[in-house]
């Protein structure tokens, strides 16, 4: 017979074994002391029958099978276990109403006193233990006395309490035989472990944190560690000496406070080594004293000082060029005069040339404001010097001229463009080359010019003039076909919507017009690409929302390129949202992103454009905040101030690219989308002739503020008689 066959059938007998003891228990009418002694007794025996067969089938059964049998022992130890609560608890209910004293809780023996001698003291509860190898000699010796050394016990009742004992990592402790004396021998195997104790209670004594302060509860926690783990290595007969408490003594006071230090030397009166109890002993006053001056000293309570910025949009004193209520650098007179007007006017009325207020201080100004253009602390923006570049003498420095410092400096574009007709001529002091599609229906003075070449060839180039321009720009590309010489230079310029770039390279260049009857030696800031529009688009749908921007260029007169920058999306939130306030949101983030992709770029933008395929949060676009609920006011108040340089127009619906966010595509779709890559032609968006909303706009409307109205009546009337 196999070794299989064999275990199955002691596993069949043991099962019927159980079976029939449950039985009796359950058919067991009266509850009877012996009965029930000898029924555990009987479950004894069956559980230890029980895991010799476990450790048989853990030997014998292959891995295919062990999850089949693993799952039919766990079952029959599940009843073992239920049948021995059961008959535990039977028994000492018997005990109890029996009041037979000797077999009540043991828990108990301890308080067991005479009736008439003292009230009644709470239960001593069972020592715990969780796996720290430093508490496991206390809980030993507790357990003995209260457990192992009452004669009143099984050891059956034994093995309970300890394993009620134990927690965490200790509760995982396995046995072999499942027996009380096993169970306290694997404990002792695992956690009585003298130089593992000794390590543990000598490292806590020298890697006690030191004391930064002198606190009370710092000396009391480190007295404390001292004495315990002390106490601790003398239990385990390793007491002090001379030696060892001059080394101790010495590791302690390198752990106080610098105060506590200069005190305990204070009060030593000789050079001999100071006694260790001492030491202790002054620990203990040092900790009583702190305590007491602790409990006299009320608390300083300092009271926090609140402070609030309030903004107030009333300026109390009058302008002193135009006397409106204004500060001089909002007024537009004084932004209208010449730089140096503003100089001599702010020094007739001793104004700040850093903060350009009124209030002089002689001693320096105290804003920490910053001139915007060249990041100098000495002067304000309006104030800064501009300059027209002439050749550098002995460094690659151009100097300044200026002009006018509240326009944006451009930049220029001279462009290969051969085959358009002369439109127009080149006036003298009109240094700005600007490139613009035709195709916009935009009205802009252009002239055709020959530029000399390194060779001294005329080469024929398109230039856009722009008198606000201060500067003279040129491309990389057409400076490279004039194979002109390009010197060193570090000039900070701005553009559209503050976005800064810095030229490194200027080159010089003799510009003639088209008859060759005028020329000019002219300076040209060179630049690496001139974006002639950035536009960017935004568009909601119930589940998300996103906007992307795209860069447009022109590569000739005729034809120009498109391509995606950036973009991003966001998925609707959980509550509902209607879709209008989801297409403003839209536009808000459309907003930022733009601000951000100017920020980044290095190139000059000409034009920022923005598109939503919504009416209706246009409409809210256009809407003073003031007049707007606060979920719409609050966008629609960033937005204005985000884009207060930049245009929002409408665009239809199977226009925009970002529909393609706000819709979904799958991959393959969107690798050949042109839409999404190239975006639409800015000229087959249509203009509509107005982007007000319409009266059957009704969410439109519910986002506005009710205001009050007041109607005023007079019965008094005055008649002019003729």
């Amino acid at each position: 017979m196999s070794t299989d066959s064999v275990l199955n059938r002691r596993r069949g007998n043991i099962r019927g074994q159980l079976t029939k003891l449950c039985k009796s228990v359950d058919e067991e009418k009266e509850c009877n002391l012996d009965i029930l002694l000898a029924h555990q007794e009987q479950l004894c025996r069956l559980a230890k029958k029980f895991e010799d067969l476990k450790v048989g089938f853990y030997e014998t059964v292959a891995d295919t099978e062990i999850d089949s049998v693993e799952a039919t022992l766990s079952e029959m130890d599940d009843e073992i276990s239920k049948l021995e609560v059961r008959l535990l608890t039977s028994i000492q209910k018997i005990k109890i109403s029996n009041n037979k004293m000797p077999n009540d809780d043991p828990r108990k023996v301890l308080n067991e006193k005479p009736a008439n001698s003292a009230p009644k003291l709470p239960d001593i509860p069972l020592p715990i233990f969780c796996g720290k190898i430093e508490e496991y000699s206390s809980f030993k010796s507790q357990f003995i006395n209260l457990i192992d050394q009452n004669s009143y016990l099984s050891d059956v009742d034994k093995l309970y309490y300890l394993r009620g004992a134990l927690r965490d990592e200790a509760k995982g402790i396995q046995t072999l035989d499942d027996s009380y004396s096993s169970l306290f021998e694997a404990l002792d195997n695992r956690y009585d472990n003298k130089r593992l104790v000794i390590d543990t209670h000598i490292k806590a004594l020298l890697n006690f944190e030191p004391i930064k302060h002198d606190s009370e509860k710092d000396i009391r926690n480190f007295t404390d560690c001292i004495k315990r783990n002390l106490r601790a290595l003398s239990v385990l007969k390793l007491e002090r000496d001379i030696l060892s408490s001059a080394i101790l003594l010495n590791v302690f006071l390198s752990k106080l406070d610098k105060d506590t230090r200069k005190l305990f030397e204070a009060s030593l009166t000789n050079n001999e080594v100071p006694d260790f109890d001492e030491f202790i002993a002054f620990l203990e006053r040092r900790a009583q004293i702190l305590s007491s001056i602790a409990r006299n000293t009320k608390p300083n309570t300092i009271e926090k000082s609140k402070t609030f910025l309030v903004k107030s949009n009333k300026f109390s004193k009058a302008c002193l060029l135009c006397q409106m209520k204004h500060p001089i650098y909002q007024c537009s007179k004084f932004k209208e005069m010449k730089l140096e007007d503003r100089f001599e006017f702010c020094k007739l009325n001793k104004i700040c040339m850093k903060c350009l207020s009124h209030n002089y201080d002689k001693n320096g100004c105290q804003s920490k404001g910053a001139c915007k253009v060249c990041s100098r602390a000495n002067h304000h923006t309006l104030l800064h010097k501009y300059s027209t570049y002439t050749k550098p003498s002995n460094n690659n420095y151009m100097s300044v001229d200026t002009t006018s410092p509240t326009q944006y400096e451009q930049q220029t574009l001279m462009s290969d463009s051969q085959n358009i007709d002369h439109t127009g001529s080149l006036a003298e002091g009109q240094h700005s080359f600007f490139s613009q599609s035709e195709e916009k229906c935009v009205l802009i003075n252009t002239a055709m010019v020959h530029v000399l070449n390194s060779e001294g060839q005329r080469i024929a180039l398109r230039a856009i003039l722009d008198s606000a321009s201060e500067s003279s720009f040129i491309s990389n590309e057409a400076a490279t076909v004039l194979s002109l010489k390009k010197e060193k230079a570090n000039i900070p310029i701005c553009g559209l919507g503050d976005s800064p770039l810095r030229v490194t390279k200027f080159a010089s260049a003799r510009v003639s017009n088209y008859k060759n009857d005028c020329n000019w030696e002219i300076k040209l800031l060179i630049v690496p690409k001139i974006a002639d529009a950035m536009p960017g688009f935004a568009d909601a749908s119930a589940k998300a929302y996103g906007v992307c921007v795209y860069v447009q260029t022109e590569i000739n007169s005729n034809k120009g390129s498109s391509h995606l920058l950036c973009s991003k999306s966001r998925v609707c939130p959980i509550k509902t949202v209607t879709i209008p306030k989801l297409e403003l949101s839209a536009c808000l983030l459309l907003s930022q992103l733009i601000q951000k992709s100017l920020t980044a770029l290095k190139h000059q933008i000409k034009s920022v454009q923005l598109f939503s395929d919504s009416t209706i949060a246009l409409a809210w676009i256009k809407t003073s905040p003031h007049l707007l609920k606060p979920f719409v006011s609050n966008r629609v108040s960033q937005i204005q101030q985000l884009t207060s340089d930049f245009e929002w127009r409408h665009i239809p619906s199977e226009l925009n690219p970002a529909d393609l966010i706000s819709r979904g595509l799958e991959a393959p779709a969107l690798s050949h989308c042109e839409l999404w890559w190239k975006g639409p032609e800015l000229t087959s968006i249509p203009v509509p002739a107005s982007d007000e909303p319409q009266p059957a706009d009704q969410q439109f409307f519910e986002e506005l503020k009710v205001l009050p109205k007041m109607a005023f009546s007079s019965h008094n009337i005055s008649f002019l008689i003729l």
